[in-house]
């Protein structure tokens, strides 16, 4: 049965499993034959443990920009260039109308008498649950105390409360619960369900009031629990209740009403010609949303692919019809038909012109930083210090940052890791994700010895090993791939 839901005959499964029983031996052929040597271990820790002295100054593009501009000319020119790529997509203004399920919400027509109704309902399936006062003290096993540890502190304090300290004291001086600690230890009334299991069981094997448990481990730490009260649920007056039922009924019946509306508009939108019918029978509003494309839009129902898909079918777009009801969520839905319909079209010059300007300027500035930086970088190169050159700028300095330096951004980090230390101080010049660049100095290269154990270094060689026979596996994968025939269906 089994098989036959997931569209397979014993047979055909069989095959499956043969194949992928081939696939995971040529798998494991490479996976478990690929290795690693010590000396390779020692060299990827010594990388990994190396730390650097570095500096680096940011060029901001910000400046260069305000400096920057470009003629009309310019502008125009690249929008003849690019003006048979410049095209609006194609888009459709949609009207529509929405139901809206909290609109039937009314708990001004729920009558008194099922309010009380209901209320009685609730009474007779009505259980009181015990409820029961609790104060603890918590030790928590953290990594400088582990277990061991933890429970013998909480022993040492069950001792204290045997000899009569006051358990409230001992709360406030060793709990490491901070929302009980200050109360002395109390929680308050609680009921089973609330706590975890180990806390509620050994809670509410207690008999007396005032009794205390011995140490219970729970996934928190250690806890010592003192039964403080034991009181029995009440029933809940109709006072209490009252608003809240009134309110749940209205909600009940509005969801009634709203399923009978989406029937009623379901007919009269697919008999109507329009969605004025609909509108006027079912006390409507028709709303008007903003362009939507194939690829959505802004908006509720630009954001909706069952929408955007029903706006650009044949029969809305085509046949200028009245889409089905389409259920935006759980509470609402709509009727749309297309109000107009926007053909693709070239984009004119006043509607890219700022655009193309910035993207001009942008390019201009972009190429001036950076034969700027290389200058620098030139003259950085030949001895020249960066007070010589602009004494506006300075070097941001770390000292032994590692690969993982918070102190260091993330982009300049990495390359100053991939630059030669053979020669320093070095110089590199980089561009930022943001559009700056930055010109990076190298100073010093520190290198650790690997000091391994033996434990260590054959860890170390399985799990590198495994991972290059993996890279293996995928670039054979990858090469049958590229020089197989696929058909996709």
């Amino acid at each position: 049965m089994v098989l036959r839901n997931a569209g397979f005959t014993p047979l055909m499964y069989r095959e499956l499993l043969r194949k992928e029983t081939l696939a995971d031996q040529e798998r494991s052929a490479l996976v478990l034959s690929a290795f690693s040597t010590p000396d390779e271990i020692e060299r990827i820790v010594r990388l990994d443990q190396q730390k650097r002295d570095l500096a680096w100054v940011r060029l901001p593009l910000l400046n260069v920009l305000n400096e920057t501009s470009v003629s009309e000319s310019e502008i125009r020119e690249l929008y003849e260039q690019r003006a048979g790529s410049l095209q609006t997509p194609e888009q459709v203004v949609l009207d529509y109308v929405m139901l809206d399920k909290n609109d039937f919400v009314d708990p001004s027509l729920v009558s008194d008498d099922e309010v009380r109704g209901i209320y009685e309902q609730m009474l007779a399936d009505f259980v009181s649950e015990e409820e029961r006062s609790v104060s603890h003290i918590l030790i928590e096993t953290t990594e400088s105390r582990d277990e061991l540890a933890a429970l013998a502190k909480a022993q040492e304090i069950s001792l204290e409360l045997e000899a009569g300290a006051d358990f409230a004291e001992l709360a406030q001086q060793h709990s490491d619960d901070p929302g009980s600690a200050n109360e002395g230890g109390s929680m308050g009334y609680l009921t089973q369900d609330e706590l975890v299991d180990e806390f509620a069981d050994a809670l509410f094997d207690m008999t007396e009031v005032g009794q205390v448990s011995e140490p219970v481990q729970t996934e928190f730490g250690f806890h010592l629990i003192r039964l403080d009260g034991i009181r029995q649920g009440e029933q809940p007056s109709f006072e209490q209740e009252a608003y809240d039922l009134r309110l749940e009924i209205a909600e009940r019946d509005a969801e009634m009403r709203y399923v009978e509306q989406m029937e009623r508009l379901a007919d009269l939108s697919f008999s109507a010609a329009d969605l004025i019918v609909p509108a006027e029978e079912l006390d409507l509003v028709i709303e008007r949303s903003e362009p939507i494309s194939r690829e959505g839009g802004a908006g509720e129902l630009g954001g909706n692919s069952r929408v955007v898909d029903a706006a650009f079918s044949s029969d809305l777009l085509g046949e200028r019809l009245n889409s089905l009801p389409i259920e935006l969520d759980r509470e609402r839905t709509v009727v749309v038909r297309v109000h107009e319909h926007l053909p693709s079209r070239q984009v004119t010059f006043e509607e890219v012109r700022d655009e193309l300007e910035l993207e001009l300027i942008t390019a201009q500035a972009t190429q001036q930083l950076e034969q700027q930086a290389s200058e620098w970088l030139d003259a950085l190169q030949a001895g020249e210090t960066l007070a010589q050159l602009n004494d506006d700028y300075n070097w941001v300095e770390v000292i032994d940052a590692d690969r993982g330096d918070s102190r260091v951004p993330s982009e300049i980090r990495q390359r100053a890791f991939a630059m030669q230390g053979d020669q320093l101080p070095g110089f590199e010049l980089m561009q930022l994700r943001d559009g700056n660049f930055a010109i990076i100095r190298l100073d010093a290269v520190q290198q650790s010895e690997a000091d391994l154990s033996a434990e260590e270094m054959a860890l170390m060689m399985s799990l590198l090993g495994a991972t290059q026979g993996q890279q293996e596996y995928q670039s054979r994968v990858d090469s049958l791939r590229q020089s197989a025939t696929v058909k996709r269906n």
